[in-house]
């Protein structure tokens, strides 16, 4: 079964995910070598608290599991029993059990229509320098959420193609046209209104940066295309639906999906998605400065389910941008 969907009228379930943080938590907390050194002796401590019976004591973590269950401490949706021991063996299980707690509750608390009444899944990537300039940072977020969004909105239906183009509007990727256009593999003239946003941004960028680098024109066409193949591969990989570059002491970009599940696999792509955020960004910075900097971490995080609609973030940043 396929995890990608456009609504949250699906096969997994609340136990889908239940059973998935169980596993998790059996298999990635109770190693024999490194951080995990010594959780299973820490278990049994804690367990036994909720547990009175010697025999649990000699069976193995997931033997204990499986008591839980079955005595009613834990089902799903229920964590607290769990919360309260790993709080003692390793609290990175926390946040495994916080994200388990958080789909499962949205999927019981929404419907098919869940878009219609304004919940959304969000994570945030955080892009954190070392050798730091903020005021650079900070503006150079401002101009790439400015470009994002044009994107976005170059498609709208106030917008028509050209008459000679006959591919319908709903099936064009702006970020995918962009990229083609840098490339050299798509005409300009198809797409007036990805091209007139694309050429702004290459020229708001090349004044910006012509204070710090030395060849402003070619770096700026290096920084977009560098940032449309980063957001191409986002949707691709990981099923973004939308992102936007906030500000928030350091650059964050804030990637919507249209379901938990999507999220979720997102949240456990982190390892390989910190490498390509750190590549791709680092790549960025080295073209906005002559100076090499160092390369920057990155941090990736649940942003949790909010009730706040997307038009009214748009506004927001829009305003935050401009003011």
């Amino acid at each position: 079964m396929s995890k990608t969907t456009s609504s949250l009228d699906i096969h997994y379930d609340e136990k889908d995910i239940h059973n998935e943080l169980l596993a998790d938590l059996i298999t990635g907390f109770f190693g024999k070598n490194g951080k995990t050194k010594g959780n299973i002796v820490r278990w049994k401590m804690h367990f036994r608290k909720y547990c009175p019976l010697p025999s649990q004591q000699g069976c193995s973590v997931m033997e204990n599991f499986n008591y839980l269950e079955r005595s009613g401490l834990i089902a799903v949706g229920k964590y607290d029993i769990l919360e309260n021991i790993f709080r003692f063996v390793d609290e990175r299980a926390l946040c495994n059990i916080k994200d388990a707690s958080q789909m499962i509750n949205a999927i019981k608390s929404t419907s098919s229509d869940a878009r219609a009444t304004g919940y959304d899944f969000f994570a945030e990537i955080i892009i954190k320098m070392s050798r730091r300039c903020p005021a650079i940072e900070q503006q150079l977020t401002y101009i790439l959420n400015n470009f994002v969004s044009g994107l976005e909105d170059a498609l709208s239906p106030r917008f028509q193609l050209p008459p000679f183009y006959f591919t319908h509007q709903s099936r064009i990727c702006p970020i995918e046209t962009g990229l083609k256009i840098m490339k050299g593999t798509e005409r300009p003239d198809r797409f007036p209104h990805i091209w007139k946003t694309t050429n702004s941004t290459l020229k708001t960028l090349t004044n910006f940066i012509s204070n710090y680098n030395k060849d402003a024109s070619r770096s700026s066409k290096i920084i977009v295309q560098t940032l449309l193949m980063f957001l191409y591969n986002l949707k691709q990989k990981y099923n973004v639906k939308r992102w936007r570059f906030l500000w928030n002491e350091y650059m964050v970009i804030s990637v919507e999906f249209d379901n938990p599940f999507d999220l979720r696999a997102f949240l456990r792509c982190s390892y390989l998605l910190r490498e390509d955020t750190r590549d791709s960004f680092h790549l960025i910075f080295d073209h906005v400065n002559d100076i090499r900097l160092a390369i920057p971490y990155i941090e990736i995080k649940n942003a949790s389910i909010q009730n706040i609609p997307w038009r009214s973030q748009k506004s927001y940043l829009i305003h935050q941008t401009c003011s």
